[in-house]
């Protein structure tokens, strides 16, 4: 039977574990000595993630691990370095509590961090805040004049609507959310930040849809140009298109580069296909962008060991999307019209 050992000056032990100097100088030491990451240092040392990242940044910064003076707790601030502190926030809510302070310290103002996050906990919440598609004056204007021109089409002329897009799909998504301060009478919505382009190992992939179902998914370079998307239109993707609907379609597709290219619109006259006029930033009105959604959202309950089981992955799933679920929402197009009219080219916003 192994006897525990007594841990000697178990007193004194603990009163050096709880001095706030040996803490951050122990965990500099783990940090630039030992190499240790930041979520295993906090393991070690039971110091949370944030304040291992605020200490490190202070030795960064100054230098030193002890309080400059006039830092530490204090009993109270101003009405007006109160004030300051909630202006910074609401002129950058991302911004950290310990930047805002440094900040405000620098143009002297008299503040601790503890107090300036006492400031910023009574008047901000922490939310998650969604990223959103950033519409310009000019693509609104133009999104409600395509509803206009549009809105009065029959149903039959949808029907001959064969709907394209590009998507990439990623091993390691990037976040559709960033955290964000808002005031408790605020919505995260209001502060939505633009979409940006997910990155890690991933593969891009071109489909197309219509009202007859599921055309064609392929996988396309998503270093995509004029030349590599006409080919891929020529060898693939077009005798599939025309397997289902003949001569008797309307092409439509997106204002990305490769589409737009004036060599992009020769081929397609050679070929005799019409394209449906396109607004730009209107991924709303675009039903794969819906097909997409759905199968993104299985994508992102699984783990893949390499790029190929993701592959497989979306093809699989292109293959159980039923019938139906497309032509759904297919229909739902036109139920879009009046928001984004009566909204001044708004994009449409799902239901919750």
């Amino acid at each position: 039977m192994e006897i525990e050992e007594p841990i000697p000056f178990a007193d004194e032990l603990d009163t050096l574990l709880k001095n706030h100097i040996f803490k951050r100088s122990l965990v500099l030491w783990f940090y630039y000595l030992k190499r240790e990451p930041q979520k295993d240092i906090a393991e070690i040392t039971s110091i949370s993630t944030s304040t291992i990242s605020d200490i490190i940044a202070k030795w960064k910064r100054e230098g030193s691990v002890e309080n400059r003076k006039g830092q530490g707790n204090k009993s109270s601030i101003s009405e007006f370095t109160k004030n300051a502190v909630i202006d910074e926030q609401k002129k950058d809510r991302k911004k950290p509590v310990t930047e805002i302070c440094r900040d405000l310290q620098a143009r002297n103002y008299d503040i601790s961090y503890k107090q300036g996050l006492s400031v910023i906990n009574n008047h901000f919440d922490s939310v998650w805040a969604p990223y959103k598609i950033s519409l310009t004056p000019k693509n609104k204007a133009n999104r409600v004049k395509w509803i206009n021109d549009h809105s009065l089409w029959r149903w039959c002329k949808w029907q001959r609507v064969v709907w394209t897009d590009e998507k990439i799909f990623a091993m390691h998504p990037a976040g559709k959310r960033v955290r964000v301060r808002i005031l408790f009478d605020e919505s995260p919505e209001d502060f939505s930040l633009k979409k940006v382009q997910q990155g890690g190992k991933k593969v891009m992939f071109w489909g197309s849809i219509s009202s007859l179902g599921k055309i064609y998914l392929d996988i396309i370079p998503d270093s995509i140009n004029s030349k590599v998307y006409c080919d891929f239109l020529e060898d693939k993707a077009l005798p599939a298109i025309r397997q289902m609907h003949h001569s008797s379609f309307l092409y439509q597709h997106d204002g990305a580069p490769a589409h737009r290219a004036a060599s992009t619109a020769a081929f397609l006259k050679k070929e005799d296909i019409k394209v449906l006029s396109w607004p730009a930033q209107s991924p709303d009105l675009n039903p794969i962008e819906q097909v997409w959604l759905w199968m993104d959202t299985k994508v992102k309950t699984k783990t893949f060991e390499n790029i190929e089981e993701l592959t497989q992955y979306v093809f699989d799933l292109w293959d159980e999307l039923p019938k139906n679920t497309v032509l759904s929402y297919i229909e739902k197009l036109k139920s879009k019209f009046p928001y984004v009219y009566n909204h001044n080219g708004e994009l449409y916003a799902e239901e919750s």
